[in-house]
């Protein structure tokens, strides 16, 4: 940009047979893929890969679409030559921003943000109405494990529940909070009071 305004000559942008096909070719290749990859991911929803896949064939799409358009302009138009590298600056600048925020998305997933509200208040209605022998759910905690949630529950039963009961109450519930397709695996811990002290180490 800098030398095309500096510099006596007028640069021409010359569009050829060439570079159209080019162009054309790798739209339906890109396109083709695209499709792919989406109809992959209504099968297996939860594969990242795929959707990152998917997502890049799209910008690829967007990008080589809207650079084609400028240049074609810039081509037919030879006193706006600058709209080819400034639409090829707003275009990278688009496709950064774009990354940036599935970055930011997947970074969160990775650290292990905390599940929302909703999320939570449904986890403690199905331990709740689990079985009439829950007297108390103490704790509910669910938080990203990848895609998916880790969840931590805490009930509360009878001190004088047989084991065999309590545990197949807990298991069943662990099975029950599995089934849920956000969730990837869920802990059930059984207690018979909910007024102790902490039972893991605090930080600090």
């Amino acid at each position: 940009i800098v030398a095309g305004f500096t510099s006596d000559s007028v640069y021409h942008l010359n569009m050829t047979a060439l570079p159209i096909t080019a162009f054309s070719l790798t739209l339906v290749c890109k396109l083709g893929l695209y499709l792919y990859c989406r109809s992959v991911l209504k099968s297996h929803p939860d594969s990242e890969i795929v959707r990152a896949l998917m997502q890049d064939h799209r910008n690829d799409m967007f990008s080589n679409v809207l650079g084609f358009a400028v240049a074609l302009f810039a081509a037919n138009a030879p006193d706006f030559w600058y709209f080819d590298p400034i639409g090829g600056i707003l275009l990278a600048m688009c496709i950064f921003v774009t990354w940036i925020s599935t970055a930011l998305e997947q970074i969160g997933n990775l650290i292990g943000v905390s599940a929302p509200a909703e999320f939570i208040g449904q986890l403690t209605y199905l331990a709740a109405s689990h079985h009439p022998k829950i007297s108390r759910v103490d704790k509910v905690l669910a938080y990203h494990f990848g895609t998916r949630y880790l969840c931590e529950i805490d009930i509360v039963l009878p001190p004088d529940l047989p084991l065999k009961i309590a545990h197949n109450i807990g298991e069943a519930l662990e099975i029950e909070i599995e089934a849920l397709y956000e969730v990837e695996r869920a802990f059930v811990h059984l207690d018979f009071e909910s007024t102790h002290k902490p039972e893991h180490k605090l930080p600090g």
